[in-house]
């Protein structure tokens, strides 16, 4: 199991990026992010696997948008969707996600294709 993280500044606030739903524990020990970008494709059938304390509460982030979770083989230029339910469970990853964003007052969010965005919008 690996970390992969990308943090990248913008203005006075970090976002930052991992891409997998597992994490190596203390391996963001130190960073603040006020926007995570979540991966949690594969949750819905392998919560066990997921530490959203690693990631979330170890970076302070203040806002979640969920990453990786979305049909990678369809293209682009049409809408997202889930992965088909024999691959992920997108229903049961969406309510562990809130659950915990909840438990952790943290804003949780779903990108939108093709839309610029300030992930950082209203954020204190």
């Amino acid at each position: 199991m690996h970390t992969y993280a990308l943090r990248i500044r913008a203005g006075d606030r970090s976002i930052g990026v991992s891409a997998s739903a597992s994490s190596i524990t203390g391996a963001l020990q130190g960073q603040i992010w006020a926007v995570a970008y979540l991966g949690v494709g594969g949750l819905g059938y392998s919560p066990e696997k997921y530490n959203w304390h690693d990631v979330v509460v170890t970076t302070r982030a203040r806002r979640v948008v969920l990453i990786h979770w979305d049909d990678y083989t369809r293209p682009l230029t049409q809408p997202l969707v889930a992965m088909p339910y024999a691959v992920d469970n997108l229903s049961r990853t969406l309510a562990i996600v809130r659950e915990l964003a909840a438990a952790s007052d943290v804003d949780l969010r779903m990108p939108t294709l093709g839309q610029p965005t300030d992930p950082a919008h209203g954020l204190p």
